[in-house]
């Protein structure tokens, strides 16, 4: 039964402790003389320490060196105080973990077990060892002591020895011979045949497809998952296909980076588009101040406010329109030299484009920014008072 030791002065939390790992097949001794912990320790010779950090007289640093100073065997700090610097103060003074409270008993204990288990490994395999260097250095002495007593006990006439066997093969057959009954793999018949590099086509191990296209590789994708599904269905789990798709774990990767990129350019030109409605307010609104006498007019001739704001929204309507329209042709022209130098370069066809759908809504997007970055100046003008506006130079 493995032994453990508690270094714990809440008796609470000790005797939960204690009572949950005996329920566990562990012998579980609690220490009773915090200044002298490491005299209970020689004496219950434990496999595995639980020790709390702040404790009567010396801290559990303090007794975690004195304990490694005669011992190897785990110990796992348990306290309340899980900042960093004590973490690492555990680590640095020869801790094999940190366990912070509140705890659960049962990680607790599956941490102690697995501790305990690498602990027993690790002890067996360092008494395995020791037995079989003590067992070769015997073994090597008795071998030594033999061929010693047998060299004088026997006398062999080499030459005679030597006439004794014929062999009817040269040296390279030999070679072969002594290499082959060396080998410990035992020899097959699928065995030989492998080794000879011979393939049977109904038992492959592997099969590389190389689709010309993506939309082949696609249909090769779904044919390859409905026969997995339907085997699935069967309860053939066993029959079902494992392929790679490498090119589509790639592409996934490019698309993720172009997506990235897609992203910070939308942000980029969001950006401008707010900047310049800004500034088609502030220059509408500009034009609203220098037109002060034409407002007053259209007020004289009989015309409303509603007229007057009309008037500037229509303004900033054909500014969008025409601004939409100009963007839209030039970028469609940029497009024609794109894509041929990128199908000369690559074969690689319509490479850009701008679809009519496209344009339609950029320039309608156009038209609505300006509209709504010319509705404050427009309102503006319309509320000007008719006979201040005449007066005005």
């Amino acid at each position: 039964m493995y032994r453990i030791l508690i270094v714990e002065d809440d008796e609470t939390i000790a005797g939960l402790v204690q009572k949950h790992l005996q329920s566990w097949g562990y012998q579980v001794d609690c220490v009773s003389d915090f200044s002298n912990v490491l005299r209970e320790f020689v004496q219950k010779d434990p496999q595995l320490v639980l020790l709390d950090l702040k404790l009567p007289f010396y801290n559990g640093f303090h007794w975690c060196e004195e304990i490694r100073r005669i011992s190897q065997v785990p110990v796992l700090f348990l306290s309340s105080a899980a900042d960093n610097m004590n973490m690492v103060m555990a680590m640095s003074r020869g801790a094999d973990d940190f366990i912070a409270k509140p705890f659960d008993l049962d990680v607790l204990a599956a941490k102690v077990q697995a501790y305990m288990t690498h602990t027993m490994t690790v002890y067996i395999s360092q008494v395995v060892q020791a037995m079989q260097a003590q067992m070769s250095s015997a073994l090597t002495q008795a071998m030594t002591q033999l061929s010693a007593n047998m060299a004088s006990a026997m006398n062999i006439d080499t030459a005679a020895f030597a006439n004794a066997f014929k062999f009817n093969l040269d040296e390279q057959q030999l070679t072969e011979l002594i290499m082959s009954m060396m080998s410990s793999e035992e020899a097959t018949y699928d065995g030989n045949l492998s080794k000879l590099g011979y393939a049977d086509l109904s038992k492959p191990a592997g099969i590389d497809i190389y689709p010309i296209d993506f939309d082949g590789k696609q249909e090769i994708i779904d044919i390859l998952d409905g026969y997995n599904q339907r085997m699935i269905d069967e309860g053939n789990d066993d029959r079902a296909i494992t392929y790679t798709d490498i090119v589509g774990t790639l592409m996934s990767s490019v698309t993720t980076i172009i997506d990235m990129i897609s992203y910070v350019l939308i942000a980029f030109v969001a950006i401008s588009l707010v900047v310049s409605s800004i500034m088609i307010g502030v220059i509408t609104y500009i034009s609203v101040l220098e037109r002060k006498k034409e407002i007053g007019i259209l007020r004289a001739i009989g015309a409303s406010k509603g007229d007057v704001s009309r008037v500037f929204n229509a303004e900033t309507v054909i500014e969008g329109l025409v601004a939409g329209i100009l963007g839209v042709g030039v970028t469609a022209l940029v497009c024609v030299p794109i894509s041929a130098i990128v199908y000369a370069l690559f074969d690689v066809p319509n490479v850009a484009q701008l679809p009519p759908v496209a344009a339609g809504v950029l320039v309608a997007i156009s038209v609505l920014l300006t509209f709504v970055a010319g509705l404050m100046p427009a309102s503006s003008a319309s509320r000007k008072d008719p006979v201040e506006a005449l007066r005005s130079e």
